[in-house]
């Protein structure tokens, strides 16, 4: 579930509608304007016709989905066997939420410029500390926001009968950076804590409620839990079927069969207290750009571009990746880079 609008999309397109860049946004004074000039002016037309607090994004998508749930439970009779996606994007930038979020974390001293989408790169020369607290602030407004609608969402999903017996899972694609590493916004392939950490809270109907479970995981885990907790077996079969140019009939007839492997680990022993760890690394990276290796102790990055050579970090006495300890732990970083090598030319 999703809807149009949202950051650049090229959803309300008249021209004539005016938009002032100066009131939340500052160019670089760059090569880079080019970019970024239409794809701001894209977003203030998409949200030139916002009045009250329901018309933002995150409240709208939200209400589409629950419409689509009270259609299946009231109109279908439907009360189990439901796969919902819910992508409310935000708290993605820009970070422009309504009140009172806009001001719940502003220092009550700044009278700066509210930037909502600040243009992705280094923040010396382009924003000062106050301008970057400011635009902190925001963020975290817009999470509030989020969290509000997501609130909504579960309140929904109560009244209809729906929770009691609903696997529920909230997590996001990528954290974001506010100036630890000198930059703002994902605008370097650069896999440190602020970048690469997310939020990942599972619902179940009967294990691990209230646990905290300290314990490396990865995106690429959830679909193997999801598979698990529904008892569906793996690997996946996928079967292929003729296609109406062949003249094969009936033309809905298996031709060939493959195995999917499952990559991902299901968490379902974590959840319910069986074990202490489903792996014992965690990978990150940006295609022909940068890895990273991670375990409970350590962080190794990998610039595999050569952009700048290879870096590693003691988590549990620098967990946001500040002091780069490669000279003093080459027998660490070498172990690590074997094993990040080992896996990526393991995958298929």
């Amino acid at each position: 579930m999703f809807v149009r609008g949202q950051e650049y999309d090229p959803w309300i397109v008249d021209r004539s509608i005016p938009v002032d860049l100066s009131k939340w946004h500052r160019l670089r004074g760059d090569k880079s304007d080019e970019l970024w000039r239409p794809r701001f002016e894209q977003y203030l037309r998409n949200r030139s016709t916002f009045k009250s607090e329901e018309d933002w994004f995150v409240a709208r998508v939200v209400k589409e989905a629950i419409r689509w749930l009270e259609r299946q439970v009231k109109e279908e009779g439907r009360k189990d066997k439901l796969f919902l996606w819910v992508d409310c994007f935000d708290p993605h930038e820009p970070w422009d939420p309504p009140e009172p979020f806009w001001s719940m974390y502003r220092d009550p001293g700044y009278d700066g410029p509210d930037l909502i989408d600040p243009v992705p790169g280094p923040v010396e020369g382009y924003l000062t500390e106050e301008e970057l607290t400011r635009v902190r602030s925001l963020y975290a407004g817009e999470v509030s926001f989020v969290d509000k609608w997501v609130g909504v969402l579960i309140e929904a999903i109560k009244d209809l009968g729906l929770y009691d017996n609903s696997l529920i899972v909230w997590t996001t694609d990528h954290g974001e950076p506010f100036g630890e590493h000198g930059i703002v916004r994902k605008a370097r392939p650069w896999n440190y804590e602020e970048l690469v950490r997310i939020p990942l809270v599972i619902r179940h109907p009967e294990h691990g409620h209230g646990r905290i479970v300290d314990a490396l995981v990865q995106p690429v885990d959830l679909t193997a839990t999801i598979l698990d907790v529904l008892d569906i077996p793996t690997p996946l079969p996928l079967i292929f079927r003729a296609p109406r140019s062949t003249g094969t009939f009936p033309q809905d007839m298996p031709v060939a069969r493959r195995e999917i492997e499952i990559h991902g680990f299901s968490l379902m022993p974590l959840i319910k207290g069986e074990e202490e760890a489903v792996r014992r690394y965690a990978y990150t990276g940006h295609y022909g750009q940068q890895w990273s290796i991670q375990d409970r102790e350590w962080r190794f990055i990998l610039p595999i571009d050569g952009s700048k050579p290879p870096e590693l970090y003691h988590r549990p006495d620098d967990p946001y990746d500040q002091r780069n300890v490669i000279d003093e732990h080459r027998d660490v970083a070498d172990k690590l880079e074997l094993e990040l090598r080992r896996w990526a030319a393991a995958l298929r």
